[in-house]
């Protein structure tokens, strides 16, 4: 065991430690200033850092650590990493994360944007739509939770104080039915035939539930306990639909396959604004309604005109473009079907003309008529680097860009710097207590 001050934070938010070596030791949960005993987990065999954990505080304890709302939340308490800052002072997490945004800036060559405005949302519980749970077993019980950091054991969810009502309850059924039915639980080595791997849950915004179902084959055929199962949960008051989907892979992914309807709907209404979205408990979705909502009318606000044909690009459902209301036609591009089904079925009724395809971005370039405004909102890893290229040729008027990672967000920025300068930049707290950064950049035309 060690003992240190912390004097700095690393870029995932851990504090940091330089030891008598000269090694700069991250160890989460640790705040800057404080005293603390720890010990060295690993160093880095590549460069003079290394990582720890925190077995105590001794002295000069932050005025910024607070008491997690959960008894499980790691670095601090438990084993559940889903909310690492939830030791941290809103005011510190905002603090931590606009540097960060302004450091990623700095790193890719984008030198003239020197502040950042940083917009959180009005409650820091009881936010989050949509969840995804492991099934495990337990004393030979099954249970849901989540898994460790850096490991397979899961840490059992019987509350989680961020999820949207009435999602807790519905944790709660769920369990509860698996083991009156007697369903089996995957485990990390044995891949039971017909054993359920994960639930998926969404909530929306009338407390309405949809539950989805991963589970491994029977011999290549759904388990034989899915309809029962689905029954039972039907008969939950908030549920209103039972999905599943088969995956007999052996790494983590949770889905390999599109989900099936077995009872019920298979989406739910959702408004952002005045804008209606419909959202499956297996698709993507922004997982806070609130401020995803404020970063479409944003996007609206900061236009100063009413774009005749936009593009929304990665369009998901569709309620970024949507939202965007532009005079004449939207036209939306994003590779899963499903999301394009939804995004045609909810806009059928809009002011303006609406056209969604499936397609690949990063092999194809869509055919339409040419854009005032193209809105974009990729995947953590960033623009393609067909979607780049095109952009620089077509060259459109304005760029919208909703990003969720400010290292990309910045490196695409400075790819397109030949044609277009970063006019505008926005952060949004999507996710508090976590390390997620919600951007929205406005990059005008030179």
């Amino acid at each position: 065991m060690e003992k240190g001050t912390v004097t700095q934070y690393d870029d995932e938010f851990n504090g940091v430690i330089i030891n008598e070596k000269g090694i700069a030791i991250s160890v989460p949960g640790a705040l800057v200033g404080e005293e603390i005993h720890y010990h060295i987990e690993h160093i880095s065999p590549h460069a003079p850092k290394g990582w720890g954990r925190c077995d105590g505080l001794l002295n000069n304890i932050s005025p910024d650590r607070v008491k997690p709302p959960c008894g499980v939340a790691w670095p601090v308490a438990g084993g559940c990493s889903g909310c690492p800052l939830m030791h941290v002072s809103d005011a510190l997490e905002q603090k931590l994360k606009t540097q960060f945004v302004l450091n990623a800036l700095q790193k890719a060559g984008v030198n003239y944007i020197h502040s950042l405005s940083f917009h959180s949302p009005a409650g820091t519980l009881n936010y989050r739509n949509r969840t995804d749970l492991v099934a495990a077993e337990r004393g030979g019980r099954l249970v849901l939770g989540s898994y460790k950091p850096r490991s397979h054991d899961v840490i059992v969810t019987t509350f989680c104080p961020i999820l949207r009502m009435p999602l807790n309850s519905i944790i709660k059924q769920v369990v509860r039915a698996t083991n009156d039915l007697r369903i089996p639980a995957c485990k990390p080595v044995v891949q039971i035939s017909g054993a359920l791997r994960y639930v998926s849950l969404f909530a929306n915004e009338n407390r309405e539930v949809l539950v989805d179902l991963v589970c491994k084959s029977a011999a290549g055929y759904p388990p034989v306990w899915l309809e029962s199962f689905a029954k039972r949960l039907m008969a939950f008051s908030p549920v209103r639909g039972v999905s599943y989907s088969l995956n007999d892979s052996p790494n983590n992914a949770i889905r390999v396959a599109p989900s099936q309807t077995i009872c019920g709907v298979s989406r739910l209404t959702e408004h952002h604004g005045s804008t209606a979205s419909l959202f499956s408990a297996s698709g993507f979705t922004q997982l806070n309604t609130e401020i995803a909502a404020k970063i479409y009318q944003s996007a609206r606000e900061w236009a100063n005109m009413r774009a005749n044909v936009v593009w929304d690009l990665y369009c998901g459902a569709g309620a970024f473009g949507r939202t965007f209301a532009p005079a004449k036609s939207l036209y939306g591009a994003e590779f899963s079907e499903s999301a394009i089904e939804a995004a045609r079925l909810v806009s059928q009724n809009d002011p303006f003309d609406t056209h969604f395809e499936v397609m690949d971005l990063e092999k194809v370039w869509p055919q339409w008529p040419e854009p005032d405004v193209v809105l974009v909102d990729p995947p953590r890893k960033g623009l393609s680097t067909n979607v780049i290229r095109h952009l620089l040729a077509m060259k459109p008027p304005a760029i919208f860009y909703m990003s969720c990672s400010p290292e990309t967000f910045a490196q695409n920025v400075s790819a397109l710097s030949e044609s277009y300068v970063l006019e505008r930049i926005e952060g949004f707290n999507m996710m508090p207590q976590t390390r997620h950064i919600e951007l929205l950049g406005l990059l005008r035309k030179r």
